[in-house]
């Protein structure tokens, strides 16, 4: 999802000891984190829906916001659903699996018009009805990353973690179309042959 930036006043990160809440979700932000309400902040849930109850970690305090990482759902959403990547929870390329594929579109349909609404003053958006197709197997493009490991004397593949420049090395991607899907390994060899 496409992220929008409005300059503003920089707010320096206040550096707090990490710490483990309970949090009721209210709804999704545009870039699918579950928002929320604590000690007076909003709050950023990584992991989280719209209507769960979930225990977090805040890693992130700021003067009015909060970021945190879902550690333990306590009470899931309806629209939740068990992530079909083996890599999910640790690769930074998809952070919907865990809602249902209908439930996407109708989060990302809003997501688009409540930013048109708040930086264009378009309330009435046009929309035709969406154009649906597989939900695994359907990505013809991607940013791999690679590094070379100077230390193993190999090349690391695969996808930077969420939030991190950390490389997840993967065997495969669901999400690839077939053609791509399984040559990460082909590829690591090529690359690691020089």
């Amino acid at each position: 999802m496409a992220q929008i930036f409005r300059a503003g006043k920089s707010s320096k990160q206040r550096s707090k000891q990490v710490e483990t809440v309970e949090l009721q979700i209210d709804s999704l932000d545009h870039q699918g984190r579950g928002v929320c309400r604590h000690q007076g902040k909003v709050g950023f849930v990584d992991g989280a829906l719209s209507s769960e109850r979930v225990k977090a970690r805040i890693h992130a305090h700021k003067s009015r916001v909060f970021e945190a990482r879902t550690v333990k759902v306590l009470t899931p959403s309806d629209q939740r659903v068990t992530p079909f990547c083996e890599y999910y929870q640790q690769c930074g390329g998809c952070s919907l699996q865990h809602l249902d594929a209908s439930a996407q579109l109708v989060h990302k349909q809003q997501a688009v018009s409540a930013l048109f609404d708040k930086f264009a003053g378009a309330t009435e958006l046009p929309w035709m009805s969406p154009l649906t197709g597989q939900t695994r197997h359907y990505r013809r493009a991607a940013r791999i990353a690679c590094i070379y490991d100077k230390q193993n004397d190999q090349v690391k593949l695969g996808f930077r973690a969420a939030g991190s420049k950390k490389i997840i090395e993967i065997d495969h991607c669901g999400v690839m179309v077939d053609a791509f899907a399984d040559g990460f390994d082909a590829l690591r060899q090529v690359l690691n042959s020089h």
